[in-house]
């Protein structure tokens, strides 16, 4: 859906906000792709909705809290590898990323 949105839209980066919220989950699902009648999509479909099973990928959760953490660096392996693994699927920059509710919990992505 993202990277529909990203295609009728036209946008050119990301903000990925309360990324914190994940801190406590084993598993992480992100749907990947669509499957309408049998047929796998690659894309969002216009029609047939009710039909439309979502297909998810798991990713493994980081279990650890990342509240008030500003660098990318610093953040748990399996969260930057979730974030880098989201850029990919999404193909624009995520440039910004929250990690909690205040000013300073905020990564600015280079």
């Amino acid at each position: 859906m993202i990277k529909h949105s990203v295609r009728v839209n036209g946008l050119s980066a990301l903000v990925l906000t309360k990324i914190d919220v994940l801190s406590n989950y084993d598993s992480i699902p992100v749907g990947v792709g669509y499957e309408l009648d049998g047929k796998r999509l690659q894309y969002f479909p216009s029609q047939g909705l009710e039909r439309v099973k979502v297909i998810y990928e798991n990713f493994p959760g980081w279990k650890s809290d990342i509240k008030g953490i500003n660098k990318f660096e610093n953040l748990p392996e399996k969260c930057k590898s979730y974030i880098t693994a989201l850029r990919k699927m999404i193909e624009i920059p995520i440039q910004i990323i929250s990690t909690g509710p205040d000013r300073e919990d905020t990564i600015i992505m280079n």
